[in-house]
């Protein structure tokens, strides 16, 4: 179905989320991805921005040459080398300007006929600076102004983060406590039941909230 998968990254120190299923997307229908990373300017000048970015580096001011941006090319294919490669059927482009707008641009030179974007355009560090709607800017502004399919991918959960999450989770914690108080397995399995039964129809009861009139949601509470 999707033949031409184009995805962009702002990340050049990881292959990111949406350069990962855009490849699995691609892979299943045995099309063709195309990876863009966009220099966005340092500065701009009232009469446009100036081509001048920041070394992904050193943070130092220069110019966005054609020699720049093979350097920059070679590190993203350096870093998605692991996921891309045995693929093969790729191809990196480095581009100059507003995100937003070369996406588009490149979509339409491509022939794209997906967009595969992650919801936040910056670094994980400037994701509450957002402003506007919470998927970000760039990724709002490709949407309303494209006629191609765009697919919104979340970020990857890191390492730390998800075996913090393991270690933590309240049922693991309970089950841990309540054999240390002498139950059996048999009567926490019986517990661990009845938990995710509440879960589930606590899951049920904010669906049904969406849904319901106010009159609806009042009797709904009610039987609950």
């Amino acid at each position: 179905m999707f033949e031409r998968v184009l995805t962009a990254t702002d990340m050049l120190d990881a292959c990111d989320a949406p350069v990962i299923i855009a490849l699995e997307v691609a892979k299943q229908n045995q099309g063709k991805l195309f990876v863009l990373h966009v220099l966005e300017p340092s500065y701009f000048h009232e009469c446009g921005p100036v081509e001048s970015v920041k070394h992904f580096k050193t943070g130092e001011e220069i110019a966005a040459s054609p020699e720049y941006k093979e350097v920059v090319k070679a590190e993203l294919d350096k870093k998605c080398a692991g996921a891309l490669k045995p693929y093969g059927h790729y191809q990196i482009d480095i581009s100059y300007g507003k995100p937003s707008i070369e996406i588009r641009r490149w979509s339409r030179k491509v022939g794209a006929d997906l967009i595969v974007l992650g919801p936040h355009a910056g670094k994980i560090e400037e994701e509450n600076a957002l402003i506007g709607i919470p998927i970000g800017n760039t990724v709002e502004d490709v949407i309303m102004n494209t006629t191609i399919p765009v697919m919104i991918i979340g970020r990857l959960l890191p390492k730390e983060k998800l075996n913090y999450y393991l270690e933590h989770d309240p049922l693991k914690i309970g089950k841990k406590y309540l054999f240390q108080a002498g139950y059996t397995e048999d009567k926490i399995s019986e517990i661990e039941r009845e938990v995710n039964i509440e879960i589930e129809q606590a899951i049920e009861f904010a669906k049904a909230s969406e849904e319901m009139s106010e009159v609806e949601f009042l009797q709904f509470v009610e039987e609950y």
